[in-house]
């Protein structure tokens, strides 16, 4: 029996998406997943550079979904990202191929571990792909120039409210506004730059605004001016960001070591990495004509292509930039679309060619779903948090205190209890948490110059002494921390600290 072209392209579509709909996480995640869900609960400050897009948009979806769990209702939201992102990549790669190849291309860019995993949880990652994937749009339609630059910019602006790191789009569209700089009209570029610092504003005004209200959870406490430079120009992680991978990677004495043991978050994707440059080169040495290559390199969205995929890989070989994994999709996505811009439109796609990345697709996917990982972690937080007595102290540490957020905050689970990250024991402004909570003394500090057994001291005068009338339970301490609470000379002191073990926890 015949199917057509487009009945055959619909299905694949459609199962595609019901797939990555299977994978939304139920179950928490033990990452800043939490953390963004919990600060969207309380119109709060996550942590930098603050992504007050996403909050925002996370706090109308979850007052929009109140029959949904909290979790779930944002991974849905995050999901939709996705999703949108697939049909407008798939409305791009039409400007080359009928629809049968382009949704098989699109589906083989979708069927990667990295960006199956940014769709599944609630992340800023899935909405700065996908704006990345309306600027591709917006680049390569056949709109005036004039009104090219001026969705440009309005999203390059709207990105930045997302994601610092959308800041290396400039390099996307530079070649393209310098091409046609003769052709503006001092009005349109008015226009165009009032259009991009319009969202910055109002959407990075919402940080001094909420704070001011001192939620809860208020990274930075941005309503004072100094907390808002820290946090908007990424904290505690502004060595991570921009101008750091490209001063001072390779003088790292352990560069390399380091390098290799970052990479081991993408390590078991390898096989479906090497597919999809394998497709590249395909499409490169197939649909790029031989003796206009060159020529090809010096148009303006792919020289911008280029740039922008050349700055991200430098980026991402830093050996501090964290999560890693998350920069993929839009590596890939760029690098797909710099070879088919190099290419003449509406390229002829052999049947069996078809055949054959279609069952690429099927395997990259296949390999890719292992890759995810699923965690049980949350759920034992959970039940164990049940049978702590009432108005108890938490002290626990790094990511490990989303998940307690999350019951307070997102779920009203256990209100009475009091959570401290000792981590947080170096922001000076980590009392304004408590302004809410006064049954809990604490004592901040300053400097991050410090070892770590003077970091200890701080945990044990900052929390441990102020509240000695107080049951206080140490989740995962830190090990100087656990062995000097087991000293003589600690003991002697009316402290009321438990060790708080969760059965069935493997992280170290």
């Amino acid at each position: 029996m015949y199917i057509s072209e487009k009945k055959l392209s619909l299905f694949i579509l459609v199962s595609y998406l019901l797939i990555y709909c299977s994978y939304i996480f139920h179950v928490p995640f033990m990452d800043d997943s939490l953390e963004l869900v919990s600060v969207a609960s309380v119109i709060g400050i996550a942590h930098p550079t603050g992504y007050p897009l996403y909050t925002v948009l996370g706090a109308v979806w979850l007052r929009l979904t109140p029959f949904l769990n909290p979790y779930f209702s944002m991974s849905l939201m995050t999901l939709l990202f996705s999703v949108v992102s697939f049909f407008i990549m798939y409305a791009l790669l039409k400007k080359w191929f009928t629809m049968l190849p382009a949704v098989i291309l699109t589906a083989f860019l979708f069927a990667n571990s990295q960006l199956l995993f940014i769709s599944m949880r609630p992340e800023v990652y899935s909405l700065h792909f996908l704006f990345l994937v309306i600027l591709l749009y917006v680049l390569f339609s056949s709109m005036p120039v004039s009104r090219k630059l001026l969705y440009v910019l309005f999203i390059q602006g709207l990105a930045l409210t997302n994601h610092v790191t959308s800041l290396f789009f400039i390099f996307i569209w530079l070649p393209f506004i310098l091409k046609h700089r003769k052709k503006w009209v001092p009005s349109q570029l008015g226009k165009a730059v009032i259009a991009a610092l319009i969202p910055v504003v109002v959407l990075y005004l919402y940080l001094p605004v909420a704070s001011s209200f001192n939620p809860p959870i208020n990274w930075g406490n941005p309503s004072t001016w100094e907390g808002f430079w820290w946090l908007v120009t990424g904290g505690d992680y502004s060595d991570s960001y921009l101008l750091r991978p490209f001063t001072g990677s390779l003088l790292y004495p352990d560069y390399w070591t380091a390098l290799s043991n970052h990479f081991r978050h993408v390590m078991g994707s390898f096989l479906p990495n090497i597919f999809f440059f394998a497709l590249l080169i395909y499409l490169f040495i197939r649909l790029v004509p031989r003796d206009e290559w060159k020529k090809c390199l010096f148009r303006p969205n792919t020289m911008g292509l280029g740039l922008y995929s050349l700055v991200l890989l430098v980026f991402m070989l830093h050996y501090k930039i964290p999560n890693i994994y998350e920069y993929f999709p839009l590596l890939f996505a760029a690098l797909l679309v710099l070879v088919l811009s190099m290419a003449p439109s509406r390229q002829f796609f052999p049947k069996k060619h078809i055949l054959i990345v279609g069952c690429l697709v099927v395997v990259t996917f296949a390999l890719s779903q292992r890759e995810i990982p699923y965690t049980d972690q949350y759920p034992l937080i959970e039940e164990s948090v049940q049978a702590l007595p009432e108005d108890s102290i938490v002290l626990t540490q790094g990511d490990i205190i989303y998940g307690f957020w999350y019951m307070k905050y997102a779920l009203d689970k256990r209100p009475d209890l009091t959570y401290v990250g000792a981590n947080f024991i170096n922001y000076p402004w980590y009392d304004t948490f408590f302004e809410r909570n006064n049954n809990i003394e604490l004592k901040t500090f300053e400097g991050w110059e410090i070892d770590e057994r003077e970091w200890v001291e701080r945990v044990i005068k900052g929390v441990l002494e102020p509240n000695k009338d107080r049951q206080i339970f140490l989740f995962l301490p830190d090990p100087i921390l656990t062995h000097y609470i087991h000293t003589a000379e600690f003991q002697k002191e009316d402290h009321h600290v438990q060790f708080w073990e969760v059965t069935g926890w493997d992280v170290p």
